[in-house]
């Protein structure tokens, strides 16, 4: 498995949702608390597959992809 470098923490927002690897799947979190000097998160669902995982939070956020 490949170990991500992104830093969560920078790009935490509350109420905003996020993905990641956590115990062999991709599990999907919304942000509920953000400060200084700690953050947290609330579980949502998990997936087996990195891509579904990706896509519900593009969807939670509210985000479009991109037109290739």
């Amino acid at each position: 498995m490949e170990k991500s470098t992104y830093n969560y923490t920078e790009h935490a927002k509350v109420g905003k949702y996020f993905y990641c690897l956590h115990r062999g799947f991709y599990a999907v979190y919304m942000w509920d608390y953000v400060s200084n000097r700690s953050i947290s998160a609330t579980f949502v669902e998990e997936y087996i597959k990195r891509e579904d995982a990706r896509n519900k939070v593009f969807e939670l956020n509210g985000w479009t992809r991109k037109s290739a």
